[in-house]
């Protein structure tokens, strides 16, 4: 059961990370706070209260099968369970939007950076912008643009998670009723219908991926003409893959972030250092444009560093208690 009508209006970034997760799913504050961790865990480092509020959400919102895939994936070896299955696992896990959640609003500054250096110049020439949030999770990056920006930005949230793509849609919803749009990537080897994009987020996405040269050769052509691709293609392509990423988009890394340079110009980030033709491991973030006029490259440069060094500057605030938004 959801809650739509209960979702009150706020501003997110003074919100706690746990309130609308709360007001949409109906799940108590105290019983989210308790089942997700600050970081991420091994299963042993998991405490008896955190194990049991999670399995409490997992019973009254999950299927069975799916429970039993997710047990499959944390507790087999990462071989047993195919690419696949693994990225069939995400499609009624609660925990997409629950964790998300929390670790978006970790991550808040890094949404407000991609607004002031790409979204507000755009917007200062042109009437609207087509934005997608792809892998989305909770995607607390499409609900700000939602709230700053209402009938100016038609949001696109995507993502196997349907939890995830009905919760997202719903907020923002409150804000932007006619820009707010969704897609369920029901089959987990396709890309989205969608182009014209004029700027998508694939944070912590494309080593997920299950038929990964193809999705991400896909995005990059829904692109608009002068369209922005944010993503940090991590992993490494000798490696044995994290639990939840998948042997496909680590074997082909290097073919893909190949593929993005070839086809993209990046103007803010750096791709790996590369031994032998193999990328080296990075979460680094990079930014990629599809147009190729010099003098917009340099705008784009400019504003990129300049934010940067303003979120650097933030991020010590916060550190020194000056300045706190939202509780994590």
């Amino acid at each position: 059961m959801t809650y739509i009508d209960q979702l009150s209006i706020k501003d997110i970034r003074q919100a706690n990370w746990w309130e609308e997760i709360s007001e949409y799913f109906g799940i108590s504050a105290e019983l989210l706070q308790t089942a997700v961790a600050f970081k991420r865990l091994d299963p042993h480092e998991e405490s008896r209260e955190l194990i049991s509020a999670r399995e409490q959400i997992r019973q009254q919102f999950m299927s069975q099968k799916s429970i039993k895939l997710h047990d499959r994936i944390l507790y087999e070896h990462v071989e047993d369970v195919s690419d696949f299955e693994r990225s069939s696992s995400w499609k009624d896990y609660i925990f997409v939007c629950i964790n998300g959640e929390r670790r978006c609003f970790q991550n808040m500054r890094f949404y407000d950076w991609i607004i002031h250096s790409i979204v507000k110049p755009r917007l200062q020439h042109t009437d609207s912008l087509k934005i997608m949030d792809y892998g989305c999770g909770s995607s607390l990056f499409t609900r700000l643009l939602s709230q700053d920006f209402p009938h100016k930005v038609t949001t696109i949230s995507a993502d196997v998670s349907k939890p995830a793509v009905e919760f997202s849609v719903a907020r923002n919803s409150r804000y932007n009723l006619n820009g707010s749009q969704g897609v369920l990537i029901e089959d987990v080897m396709s890309f989205p219908d969608v182009s014209g994009i004029d700027l998508t987020l694939a944070n912590t996405v494309f080593e997920h991926l299950p038929n990964s040269a193809y999705q991400i050769e896909q995005l990059v052509k829904s692109l608009s003409k002068s369209g922005v691709l944010v993503e940090n293609y991590v992993g490494h392509s000798q490696a044995t893959p994290h639990k939840s990423d998948t042997f496909d988009s680590y074997k082909s890394r290097d073919r893909n972030l190949d593929m993005l340079r070839d086809q993209l110009t990046l103007v803010y980030g750096s791709l790996p250092e590369k031994r032998d033709g193999i990328y080296m491991e990075s979460s680094k973030t990079r930014v990629w444009v599809s147009d190729e006029t010099p003098e917009i490259i340099s705008r784009m440069r400019k504003r990129l560093k300049f934010y940067q060094y303003h979120r650097k500057f933030l991020r010590l605030m916060d550190k020194a208690g000056y300045y706190r938004r939202g509780k994590v």
